[in-house]
């Protein structure tokens, strides 16, 4: 339902000055949509101005709350608006509006008194449908530039259409929202949308499971209702917990296999949480697939076995890589693990020598301690030892940091190449380091490529380590300018590139400098040399927004590579830096 305010009850107090009575409509004359559009931006500024007088000069407790009680339900009501208008900008394809349009119509905005006097016009919709590269991918991507909030933001609300609102398909077929119960609430402030939003994304994930359930519509209204009363009661945490409660129950009581939907939307590694020192990811797998792992780790375990060498998995565990290990002071000289028992070493070995085998979930303990005599402590759950009656573990290692370890040596030794050459990835480590680190002058060290600091040991250990490429500032290194003698960036200079520039240039934007193109600053065609001083990266779809000329390769202050965003994402047209980097790596780029 659309409320037509009448500015003129308004207060002049207010501090309404856009007076706009010219191009109020006559008797009998229907009202445009510009005039409306007039009217919402009299609201806004009445709004704030209002609230901003009454929050100053109020002194009543009553008054107070009062206000924060309208103003929070303003903001509840304008975050259910923020979904309408994601949904207008995906039915009208806002995003294939020209660049021409888009800096007109935020000109308009930024300095609205014309507008709102009738001097000034709102742009036109473009004549014919667009060709060629569009400015923006999608209506996400055009609501992220457009109203500068991040991607996953945009995404959100563009999400939200389909499970808040009616909608129509790319079929052209009419849908209900998916949760109404909820939207209704969503609309009328009760709840925050936010929070509705939330629920209906962990509500997805369990919808396939649900589906899958004998009385599935009613289920799921069933969870639509308890999930609108947890959001009231109990907040947005809480029912967190209750939607995960519930998936794991009608996971243990699915019937039949799991269908392709279910599958896409439960298994993958996901980076949950990073430290300074560590990383956490969360895996999920089908069975079959987590019996390749689990295979992998029983050789791991068998220490009777090549692949699951003692000596190699303690010494690759103490150094993380195939060099011995090294303390911060200096390097030390290559060690072994604990010796391999008589019994382990010689297959020969009579049986009745042999430590009887334990078996556990994990896989088969050899050695391994008899289960807690009732009245002892218990022993750790589903964990697995392989133990010498006189040295204790053979290797040092726990079950766990053995089964990882034999997945990273698997991964080191993948002979393949970084650059995709072959089927299987391989991993390359880039550092990047300081000179003065290498000299032993500083107490910080390197950061990786991908943010993820190095300490100042570990770097000595991996710099002796060939799958290891130190990437040097302030320091001289390789050719980094081949003139115009090669148009195409060679793998060393654009590992130098990414070095110091992490990823996109563009600001926001995170995708991984494995994804990255580099791009001339001074195009090869104009007569720019392939150089480190004329080159950045750029993603794919950037990379297309240079050439195209959305956006513009310029160097900063420093002589940097940078970009020049159109006028509606930055009027002020400075040369801009993408820093998002350079905050992971806590460090400022150089020239080399």
């Amino acid at each position: 339902m659309l409320y037509v305010m009448n500015t003129e009850q308004f207060p002049q107090s207010s501090g309404l000055g856009r007076a706009h009575t010219g191009r109020n409509p006559k008797p009998g004359r229907q009202r445009s949509r510009a005039d409306l559009l007039r009217k919402l931006l009299d609201a806004e500024e009445f709004f704030i101005s209002a609230t901003t007088e009454l929050a100053a000069e109020t002194t009543s407790p009553t008054e107070a709350a009062t206000l924060a009680l309208i103003v929070e339900l303003a903001h509840r009501r304008t975050a259910y608006a923020q979904v309408l208008v994601a949904q207008g900008a995906q039915r009208t394809l806002a995003h294939e509006l020209p660049i021409q349009t888009m800096e007109e119509l935020t000109a308009v905005i930024a300095d609205p008194a014309p507008f709102m006097r009738g001097d000034t016009l709102l742009p036109e919709d473009p004549p014919v449908p667009p060709t060629g590269r569009l400015p923006h991918r999608d209506t996400a991507d055009f609501l992220q530039h457009l109203l500068g909030i991040s991607y996953f933001e945009a995404r959100d609300r563009v999400k939200a259409t389909t499970a808040l609102l009616k909608h129509v398909d790319e079929h052209g077929i009419k849908h209900p929202a998916r949760y109404p119960e909820l939207s209704t609430d969503a609309q009328a402030g009760t709840i925050d949308p936010k929070h509705v939003m939330q629920a209906a994304r962990k509500l997805d994930k369990v919808a396939p499971v649900i589906k899958k359930q004998p009385e599935a519509k009613q289920l799921s209204t069933s969870l639509q209702e308890k999930v609108r009363e947890s959001l009231k009661t109990q907040g947005p945490q809480a029912t967190g917990k209750l939607i995960t409660a519930w998936q794991q129950s009608l996971e243990q009581s699915s019937p039949g296999e799991p269908t392709a939907e279910e599958i896409s939307a439960k298994t993958g590694i996901l980076l949950t949480r990073r430290t300074e020192h560590f990383s956490y990811f969360s895996l999920c797998m089908l069975n079959v697939e987590a019996e390749i792992f689990l295979s992998h780790f029983a050789a791991a375990d068998n220490a009777r076995t090549t692949a699951g060498n003692r000596d190699t998995l303690g010494r690759n565990a103490a150094t993380g890589s195939n060099g011995a290990p090294a303390s911060d002071g200096q390097r030390m000289e290559p060690t072994t693990a604990p010796p391999i028992p008589q019994w382990a070493a010689n297959p020969d070995t009579p049986e009745a020598e042999r430590p009887r085998a334990v078996y556990t979930d994990v896989g088969t303990a050899a050695g391994a301690k008899p289960a807690a005599q009732p009245g002892t402590v218990p022993a750790e759950t589903n964990t697995v030892t392989l133990e010498d009656e006189a040295f204790g573990p053979v290797d040092g290692l726990t079950p766990a940091r053995r089964h990882l370890q034999s997945i990273l040596n698997a991964l080191r030794h993948i002979s393949g190449s970084a650059n995709g050459a072959t089927a299987i990835a391989k991993a390359t480590l880039v550092v990047h380091c300081q000179l003065e680190t290498l000299l032993g002058l500083a107490q910080r060290a390197g950061i990786s490529a991908h943010g993820l600091e190095v300490s100042v040991g570990e770097l000595r250990r991996l710099l002796c380590d060939a799958g290891v490429i130190p990437m040097v500032f302030n320091g001289k290194s390789q050719i980094l300018d081949l003139g115009r003698e090669q148009r195409f960036v060679p793998d060393y200079l654009r590992l130098a590139i990414l070095a110091r520039d992490g990823g996109c240039l563009v600001p926001g934007c995170t995708v991984p400098p494995e994804h990255c193109e580099i791009c001339h600053v001074d195009s090869w065609q104009d007569g720019g040399v392939t150089s480190a001083e004329n080159a950045g990266p750029g993603c794919s779809a950037h990379h297309h927004d240079f050439h195209s000329g959305k956006i513009t390769l310029v160097r900063d202050v420093d002589g940097l590579p940078a970009v020049l965003l159109p006028k509606y994402l930055d009027p002020e047209q400075l040369p801009r830096r993408n820093d998002y980097w350079q905050h992971a790596r806590q460090t400022k780029p150089t020239l080399f």
